[in-house]
């Protein structure tokens, strides 16, 4: 590290460049993310809502702006279209060990409204209400291809 620096110095690297490179290695300056929710009304009137994840909401806003703008849409202000959504949450269970009838009792205590099976990964249309069960009281593991799995959504409140 101490050589690196030196070799910087000597072809007369100015220290802030220097500084801010050690930071980028370390982590030190690592950027800090945080979730931001855009309401926009795509052609039609048809509501969206984009969940994002940005360390510069300046651009990201702009971002989404550009793309919801170019394809006949417009950005609107924020609650005009987020009380027609619902938080939901699925789960994919493999119920192998599983007494369905015990799970699907404890889930509809924890405010589970509707549980269907899935073959191969296929999303059943099912509905969903408020409360689901927190993601480590539902057990089980994910499974993919070939099994049998039971999918479970809920609604939750953030």
């Amino acid at each position: 590290m101490r050589r690196v620096i030196q070799n910087a110095r000597a072809v007369n690297m100015p220290k802030d460049k220097i500084e801010a490179a050690i930071k980028r290695a370390t982590g030190r300056d690592a950027a800090h993310y945080q979730q931001v929710l855009y309401e926009a009304y795509a052609p039609h009137g048809v509501a969206l809502l984009v969940e994002t994840a940005t360390d510069n909401p300046t651009r990201t806003v702009a971002a989404v702006r550009n793309i919801v703008t170019k394809n006949g849409g417009n950005l609107a202000t924020s609650g005009s279209v987020a009380f027609l959504f619902k938080h939901v949450g699925v789960f994919r269970l493999d119920p192998a060990g599983i007494d369905q009838d015990d799970l699907e009792l404890y889930l509809i205590d924890h405010g589970l409204e509707e549980m269907g099976e899935s073959q191969n990964d296929e999303r059943p249309d099912t509905t969903s209400g408020p409360g689901a069960p927190p993601p480590g009281k539902a057990g089980g593991t994910a499974q993919e291809g070939g099994h049998t799995q039971l999918v479970i959504r809920g609604a939750f409140e953030d």
